[in-house]
């Protein structure tokens, strides 16, 4: 996303003068709406298949509380690492953590396709939180924009957490409507 951010801000320099300060920052938000809503409907689209895997990996017993654990994996590990993401971001920057979060926790979701184990699985989305800084990196950018213009950025803000809002109830919704289906 940072990459986006940047290549967004090159871009509309790029075609003059005629693109505003305010058009600018108005893509950015676009941006940071987009990345929150994505993120949200990546980690709700596990919440109605994931008694089913559970069922299916561990069997019936106690399979409500095992999917519990397996749901909160995710958010468990964004927990843990969150400083480090911003120290990883202040030592080399942004642009450079963010290609380096989102190729890993890419691999680790690729990886988590193709296991038949729970405890293995669980291990995974712990690690993919953990290794998911986008979030964080994301709002980073897009307070810095607001910063280097010396505007508030409340409004920026109140998008993205809608966006985020959306993004839980859509995901939600469209999981239940495809776990119905298959």
């Amino acid at each position: 996303w940072s990459s986006l951010f940047q290549f967004t801000t090159r871009f509309m320099s790029l075609l003059g003068p005629s693109i505003s300060d305010d058009t600018v920052l108005k893509i950015q938000v676009a941006l940071g709406c987009l990345c929150t809503y994505t993120e949200g409907a990546a980690v709700a689209q596990l919440y109605p298949y994931a008694l089913r895997m559970v069922t299916t990996m561990n069997g019936p017993l106690d399979a409500a509380f095992y999917s519990g654990i397996l749901n909160s994996c995710n958010y468990v590990g964004m927990m843990f690492a969150a400083r480090w993401w911003a120290y990883c971001s202040i030592r080399w920057g942004n642009h450079n953590t963010l290609k380096f979060s989102l190729s890993l926790t890419a691999c680790c979701l690729l990886t988590c396709a193709w296991v038949k184990s729970f405890p293995v699985l669980v291990g995974l989305c712990l690690l993919r939180g953990m290794l998911n800084g986008t979030y964080q990196l994301s709002r980073g950018n897009l307070r810095r924009s607001y910063l280097k213009r010396d505007l508030d950025d409340t409004r920026a803000f109140s998008l993205v957490s809608m966006a985020s809002a959306a993004s839980s109830m859509a995901a939600a919704a469209w999981s239940g409507i495809t776990y119905s289906v298959g």
